[in-house]
């Protein structure tokens, strides 16, 4: 499905949509689940919304991805939101079209909302193609709600422009309220700089990026699992190794 401008709010950095999604949406005792490890951010936001933070813990094992079985057990009557990263903060790893189908499995019957923030889509090694959560299915695109930026695909970070999209009009209408009373719009410099980018004219410079981080990430990895006691899975996104 096509997303429409009016399902699109962008913001002042990704941190900012995640905060405004999780506060227009999450009462006190609702439940959050999040994949562990995570961005630190995540359960923080939760919390200050009197949410309830709910790990599932993963391991090298599955390249620190949740599995569908894993997902299944961890939701509870008052679960509202799966939080998914891919590429993630911090291990790296990228969920394939195959794994977000399954999780997809598991969520099609309930109310549950994926949040999912592909910050790192442009930054994905070894020929992987990045497959965003929304695009999935119809089901999975009436649920998700995409955060994504320019601060790393195109190093715009202290910029801060963010943007998240979804077609659930409750959850839009709420943040355009509270943004409009907080930080107000983006500053109009960032604004005429976030065009080009997201016209695709940096397109070069991002695929140069990525492929110095491919190079990093092969010789730091072979580095890292060359010293006694040390491991590290070699990521297929992002730009961290998770030792």
């Amino acid at each position: 499905s096509d997303v429409k401008p009016s399902e699109i709010i962008v913001t002042t950095g990704a941190k900012t949509a995640v905060f405004l999604a999780i506060a227009a949406f999450i009462s006190p005792g609702d439940e959050v689940i999040i994949p562990a490890p995570y961005w630190v951010t995540y359960p923080e936001i939760v919390k200050y919304s009197k949410g309830v933070p709910v790990f599932i813990d993963t391991d090298d094992a599955n390249e620190f991805k949740i599995t569908p079985e894993q997902l299944r057990a961890s939701i509870t009557e008052k679960t509202r939101v799966l939080v998914l990263n891919t590429p993630s903060n911090p291990t790296g790893s990228v969920y394939s079209k195959e794994d977000l189908e399954a999780i997809s499995e598991v969520l099609k019957d309930t109310d549950i909302l994926v949040f999912s923030d592909e910050m790192y889509e442009k930054i994905i090694f070894d020929g992987l193609k990045f497959t965003s959560v929304a695009s999935i299915n119809e089901d999975m695109f009436k649920r998700t709600i995409t955060i994504n930026g320019l601060s790393k695909s195109v190093a715009m970070t202290g910029w801060r422009f963010g943007y998240f999209a979804t077609p659930i009009k409750e959850i839009t209408s709420a943040v355009k309220k509270l943004q409009s009373q907080s930080t107000s719009n983006i500053n109009s410099i960032t604004q005429k700089a976030a065009i080009p980018a997201l016209l695709g004219e940096a397109n070069d410079d991002v695929e140069m990026m990525r492929k110095a981080f491919e190079k990093r990430r092969d010789i730091a990895t072979q580095l890292f699992n060359e010293i006694d006691g040390l491991c590290v899975v070699k990521p297929n996104g992002a730009f961290y190794l998770y030792v």
